[in-house]
């Protein structure tokens, strides 16, 4: 997907962990990565940082999504505190095995507009 995007003129951008925030670096092949939470490769501080406000679209990790789009993270709560400022549609990517029902919501979660599996893509209204 991301060469896909990078061939059609897109700006990538990778995620960053910053303390308890997620800042997004402008990110090529090559680039230096460094290993982060659960030995997640992510960005140096080194690349150029893009405001989230000029990020159209968040591909967004999870271990599963409920079908009123609510997802499930890894439990550091990045991605909500994200969303909750954030506009761009937010995509969740997975295996259709990750889609569940329902399940118990906190105040603070936020919900993803889409999901993407093998199966298809799933829009939450």
């Amino acid at each position: 997907m991301m060469q896909d995007a990078r061939e059609r003129g897109q700006r990538i951008v990778c995620p960053r962990v910053v303390g308890k925030t997620l800042r997004f670096h402008d990110w090529q092949p090559g680039d230096p990565t460094e290993t982060t939470i659960g030995g997640v490769r992510q960005p140096t501080e080194k690349g150029l940082t893009i405001p989230v406000e000029e990020i159209d679209v968040f591909i967004t990790p999870l271990l599963g999504v409920g079908n009123n789009g609510i997802r499930l993270g890894y439990g550091g709560g990045f991605y909500d505190r994200l969303f909750a400022e954030a506009g761009g549609f937010r995509l969740g990517v997975g295996y259709g095995i990750q889609q569940v029902n329902r399940w118990e919501t906190e105040a603070h979660d936020q919900k993803l507009d889409a999901f993407l599996s093998e199966e298809g893509l799933t829009v939450f209204t």
